[in-house]
C-alpha cells in the first residue's frame, strides 16, 4: 500500500536487503593428548637422530587426518597453549592466554561469565552453536556429585556450555573412558545400569537443561540406556553421532554453525573394543585413535553429502603432548617417542614433546590445494583468525595473545614476529619464529628451533643457560636477553590482564581535526606502519555508526555518523588490523568528541492504546493472576513492608515457588502519527516499582509478534512468539528510591518501531517481561499520571529543500535525510496515477541528500519528481 504525503513525497511498507557473502562453518575438533606423533601423517616421518627409521613409524592407520593434511594447511609447528587439558581449551575459545582466564591447569578454575568466547560472539553474530564431547571449563552440576569436581559444594566452578551462548550441548565434565564410557575401565565390568551401579564410571554426559542460572543448577543428564551400546561402545562415534544432526539441521534452516567437537580420546584411561588388551596398552591407544579418525572421517562426509564442506573452517588438532604410560609397542625411549614426534618430554611438559600437537585446517574454498607450514601457530590463535576473517569486533575486548593466521593461511606472510608465551605450574616459556627461551625449574635455557646441529634433535644443546649466557657471542647474549625481557614483559600483563605490546606489534592513533562537530565527521587511523584487513564495523563507535572506510599502508580514514546530541567515541580494539607478518594492532586510543545535531527534529509522544498481564496459565482477567499479585499491585498497599506508590492492572511477576503467581504485561501502541516520517530514535518511558530489592532481575521487552486482544480472541499467552532480539530495560532493584522502590526507566526501541513503520513486522506491540520468571521479584507499570506508559519518537520532517534544473537538462533534488536510509525517486509527466521509477538513492552521512536526474528534462516541457521514503 502506498500512502501520498505533502511535497511530493509517499512512504511504502517494504524494504529490500543485499544478499551477503555466506558466512564460513566452524568446527573445532580436538583429540585429548595425542601427541604429534600419533597421525599417521607424521609419524611415519619419525627417525632417530642418526636418521634410522622409528621401529613404530605409521603404527597408528589415520587415513581422514593424513587426507587432511595433505589437502589442507599443515601447521608443522602448531602449539598447544598449555602442556595440560583445561587450560589450552580456554585459549581455543577466547584467543588468551589461560593465566588471563583464570584456568592455568586442569581442574582448576572455570570459563568466567565476563569473558567473550567464540560461542557467544558467534552466537551474537546469528551462529548456531553446539557443544561436543570433553567440556572441562568448569563444573555441570551443583547438584549431584560427578566426574573430578562436580557437587555440592561447587558454586564457584559451576560454568557450562549453556552459560556461554551454546544452543545444543552433550558434554561430559573431564574424562571418561575411550570405549563405553558409562562403564568403569575394567574388560571384565558389565554395562552400568543406572548411575548408582557400581559399575558406572561417574562421570556423566549432560545436554542443556531447560532453564539455569550462574549459580547453581545441572544440566540435563544423560541416562545410562542412551549411551550404552553393546555392540559399538566406543566414544568417539558416540559424539559425533550427537554432532551430525545438529549440523543437519543447521544446514536445513540456513543458519552458519560453529560446532566444537572436543573427543575424549585418547586420554586415560583407554580400552580394548574386544576387551583382550590391557587399559592404556598399545593396543587401545591405537584402537583408540583409528577410531577417533574414523569418527572424524564421518563428520566430514556429511560436510560433503550437505553440500557446505567447501565451506566450512574445519579445524583439528590435540589440547596437549602425549601422557605417560601410553606408548607405542616396541617404544624404549619414553622421553622422546614417537608419540611425541621424538621432541624432548610429554603432557605437563613445556617442552616441545608436551607443546607441540597436531594442527590442521582444511577449508576447501580458500585452500584449494595442500600447504604446509613451518610457522609457529597455536590455539590461542583460532579466535582472532575467525574473528578476522567474520570481520567482527567485541566491545572492550579483553587483551588477547593470539594472532590472526589468515596472512599464513592466504599465503602472504611467512614469518611470525609476536613470539608465544607459556606457563605451566612454575615453568616458563617464549617461542617465536626460530628461537626457544625455556625455564623448566632448572634456569633459563636457549635453543635454535631451526637449525639443529647435525646428528642432534630439538632441544638437545642449548645456545646458551643462565649460568653461561656471558661466555657465548655477542650475538648470541643478544638473542637471550632480548626473550627474556620480552617474557617477563609478556608475564607483568597476565596478572592485571592488561594488553602486552610486542615491539613489532603495529600501534594506532585515530584523530579528528575538531572536537565539536555538528554533521558526520572523518575520523583518520594512523599507524606506524602498514596494514592490511582493516574493516569499517570494526571500529567501536558510541552513540553513532562507521562507515566509508579508505586508506592503505599506514593511513586509513573512516566517516562516523553521529547518533543524538552529545558525546561520540571511537576506538579501535585490538587485532583488527595486521602487519607484514600477521601481528595484529594494539589497542587505539579512545577518541572524544561532542556533536550538536541541528537538524529540525520532531517528536511525537504516543499513549497505550490497550494493555493486559497473562499469568503462565494463560489466563487474563486480574483474579486469575493470584491473590498474592492482585494485594501487591491493583489492589495492595504494602509491599515488603514499603508503602505502594500507586495501584496498577499492567505488571511483571517472577516466582520461584509458585508458578502461578509468574505474569507477563502486553501493552499497544496506534502508530498512525508517524507514518512517513524517517524515525531518528524511540524510547519506551515509564515509571516502576518493585516489589522488593533483594530479586535480582532485569526487565526486558520484546516485539509481539502475534496478534491479541485485551479480552480476546486471540487472547494473550504467557510465552508467545516474538520479532528479533529481546531488549534489556535494566535491573529492577538498582538506583530505586529507598520510600517506595520505584525509578523511570527509559529504554531504546528504536530499532523495533523502525521495523513497524518500514512494515517488517506487524505492530502487534510490546511484550514484558522479566529476565528470569523464578525470580521473586516483580515491578508494576505506571499507566496514569505522571510516569505513565509513553512511547516517545523523535522523527525527522521528510520535505524536499530544493529542485532544480539546468540548461543541459538536469534536473537536482535535495531533501531532508537518514544516513544509510532507502528512497526511491519517481517522476511523472502530468500526474497520473503511475509513476515513473527513476532510481533507488542511499541517504548521505550528512543531514541531506541529492540526486541529479541527468537530462531528465531533456522532451519535456514540465514534469513532476517526488521522493518517495522506503525504508530505515
Amino acid at each position: 500500500m502506498k500512502k501520498s504525503l505533502p511535497f511530493l513525497l509517499a512512504l511504502t511498507l517494504s524494504c529490500g536487503h543485499a544478499d551477503a557473502a555466506p558466512r564460513p562453518n566452524i568446527i573445532l575438533v580436538m583429540a585429548d593428548d595425542m601427541g604429534w606423533g600419533d597421525p599417521g601423517y607424521n609419524s611415519t616421518t619419525v627417525t632417530y637422530a642418526d636418521g634410522t627409521p622409528h621401529p613404530d613409524q605409521g603404527w597408528i592407520s589415520t587415513p581422514t587426518m593424513d587426507t587432511m593434511a595433505a589437502n589442507g594447511l599443515r601447521f608443522d609447528r602448531f602449539y598447544a597453549a598449555s602442556a595440560v587439558c583445561s587450560p589450552t581449551r580456554a585459549s581455543c575459545l577466547l584467543g588468551r592466554n589461560p593465566f588471563r582466564a583464570g584456568v592455568p591447569t586442569a581442574n582448576s578454575g572455570r570459563m568466567e561469565f565476563d569473558e567473550t568466547p567464540l560461542s557467544e560472539v558467534l552466537a551474537g553474530a546469528g551462529y548456531t552453536c553446539g557443544h561436543f564431547g570433553k567440556w572441562h571449563l568448569g563444573v555441570l552440576t551443583t547438584l549431584t556429585n560427578d566426574a573430578n569436581r562436580g557437587g555440592p559444594g561447587s558454586e564457584n566452578e559451576y560454568s557450562a556450555p549453556w552459560h556461554h551462548g551454546y544452543d545444543v550441548c552433550y558434554v561430559t565434565e573431564s574424562k571418561v573412558p575411550t570405549y563405553h564410557p558409562y562403564r568403569k575401565a575394567n574388560n571384565s565390568a558389565a554395562l552400568p545400569t543406572s548411575f548408582s551401579d557400581s559399575n558406572f564410571y561417574g562421570s556423566r554426559y549432560w545436554r542443556m537443561p531447560a532453564a539455569w542460572n550462574e549459580t547453581s543448577g545441572e544440566g540435563d543428564a544423560v541416562p545410562v540406556n542412551e549411551v550404552n551400546d553393546a555392540f559399538d561402545g566406543d566414544d568417539s562415534k558416540l559424539i559425533v553421532d550427537q554432532a551430525i544432526p545438529f549440523i543437519q539441521g543447521a544446514v536445513a534452516q540456513g543458519k552458519p554453525f560453529f560446532v566444537v567437537v572436543w573427543f575424549h580420546t585418547p586420554h586415560k584411561p583407554t580400552t580394548d573394543p574386544d576387551g583382550t588388551s590391557a587399559v592404556d596398552s598399545p593396543d587401545t591407544v591405537k584402537d583408540s585413535i583409528e577410531d577417533l579418525d574414523t569418527a572424524l572421517g564421518r563428520l566430514r562426509d556429511e560436510l560433503t553429502t550437505l553440500g557446505v564442506r567447501g565451506n566450512t573452517m574445519l579445524w583439528v588438532t590435540s589440547d596437549n603432548g602425549p601422557e605417560d604410560g601410553q606408548d607405542s609397542a616396541n617404544e624404549t625411549d619414553t622421553v622422546r617417542s614417537i608419540r611425541s614426534g621424538r621432541l624432548l618430554e610429554r603432557k605437563r611438559s613445556l617442552h616441545e614433546g608436551g607443546l607441540r600437537v597436531p594442527g590442521i585446517l582444511e577449508w576447501p574454498d580458500v585452500i584449494t590445494s595442500g600447504i604446509t607450514t613451518n610457522v609457529p601457530a597455536s590455539t590461542s590463535d583460532y579466535y582472532p583468525t575467525i574473528l578476522d576473517y567474520l570481520e567482527l569486533s567485541v566491545p572492550n575486548q579483553k587483551p588477547l595473545d593470539g594472532i590472526s593466521l589468515r596472512p599464513f593461511i592466504e599465503g602472504t606472510a611467512t614469518e611470525r614476529t609476536k613470539p608465544i608465551g607459556f606457563k605451566f605450574s612454575g615453568d616458563h616459556s617464549w617461542v617465536n619464529q626460530q628461537y626457544k627461551l625455556i625455564n623448566d625449574g632448572s634456569g633459563w635455557e636457549l635453543y635454535d628451533l631451526i637449525n639443529i646441529p647435525a646428528g642432534e634433535e630439538p632441544e638437545q644443546s642449548a645456545l646458551a643457560t643462565a649460568a653461561n649466557v656471558g661466555t657465548k657471542p655477542q650475538a648470541v647474549q643478544n638473542i637471550y636477553n632480548t626473550m627474556l625481557a620480552e617474557f617477563n614483559a609478556w608475564n607483568a600483563t597476565l596478572s592485571p590482564d592488561t594488553p602486552y605490546v610486542h615491539s613489532s606489534q603495529p600501534t594506532v592513533v585515530l584523530s579528528t581535526p575538531s572536537g565539536t562537530v555538528d554533521a558526520p565527521f572523518v575520523v583518520t587511523a594512523t599507524f606506524n606502519e602498514a596494514v592490511t584487513q582493516l574493516h569499517a564495523n570494526e571500529f567501536v563507535v558510541s552513540n553513532g555508526t562507521a562507515s566509508g572506510l579508505s586508506g592503505s599502508g599506514t593511513t586509513w580514514t573512516v566517516t562516523i555518523t553521529p547518533g543524538l546530541s552529545g558525546a561520540v567515541t571511537i576506538d579501535l580494539p585490538e587485532g583488527c588490523a595486521i602487519d607484514a607478518y600477521g601481528n595484529p594492532n594494539g589497542q587505539s586510543n579512545q577518541l572524544s568528541v561532542s556533536y550538536t545535531d541541528l537538524r529540525v527534529h520532531e517528536v511525537v509522544t504516543l499513549v497505550s492504546t490497550a494493555g493486559q498481564t497473562v499469568d503462565s496459565n494463560g489466563t487474563v482477567d486480574a483474579t486469575s493472576n493470584g491473590s498474592n499479585n492482585d494485594e501487591k499491585f491493583t489492589a495492595g498497599t504494602i509491599n515488603d513492608g514499603v508503602a505502594n506508590p500507586y495501584t496498577t492492572p499492567l505488571f511483571v511477576r517472577g516466582n520461584g515457588v509458585d508458578a502461578t503467581h509468574r505474569v507477563s504485561a502486553y501493552t499497544r501502541f496506534n502508530l498512525s502519527a508517524l507514518t512517513g516520517h524517517p524515525i531518528i530514535s524511540a524510547s519506551l518511558n515509564f515509571n516502576g516499582h518493585s516489589l522488593n530489592e533483594g530479586g535480582a532481575v532485569d526487565i526486558q521487552l520484546s516485539a509481539l509478534a502475534v496478534n491479541w486482544a485485551e479480552t480476546g480472541p486471540p487472547a494473550p499467552t504467557y510465552s508467545p512468539a516474538i520479532y528479533g532480539e529481546v531488549v534489556s530495560g535494566g535491573s529492577i532493584i538498582t538506583n530505586l528510591e529507598d520510600s517506595n522502590h520505584t525509578k523511570d526507566y527509559s529504554v531504546d526501541v528504536t530499532t523495533i518501531v523502525r521495523n513497524w513503520t518500514d512494515g517488517v513486522w506487524q505492530n502487534y506491540g510490546i511484550l514484558f517481561q522479566l529476565s528470569s520468571d523464578t525470580s521473586n521479584n516483580g515491578l508494576g507499570i505506571k499507566t496514569s499520571g505522571e510516569g505513565a506508559l509513553e512511547l516517545t519518537v523523535e522523527v525527522l520532517p521528510f520535505k524536499v529543500n530544493t529542485i532544480s534544473a539546468d540548461t543541459d537538462g538536469d534536473i537536482t533534488l535535495e531533501w531532508n535525510s537518514i544516513a544509510g536510509a532507502s528512497y526511491r525517486i519517481e517522476a511523472n509527466d502530468d500526474l497520473d496515477p503511475e509513476w515513473e521509477q527513476v532510481a533507488m538513492v542511499t541517504g548521505s552521512p550528512g543531514e541531506h541528500t541529492s540526486y541529479t536526474h541527468i537530462e531528465g528534462m531533456i522532451g519535456f516541457d514540465r514534469r513532476f519528481y517526488r521522493v518517495v521514503f522506503l525504508s530505515h
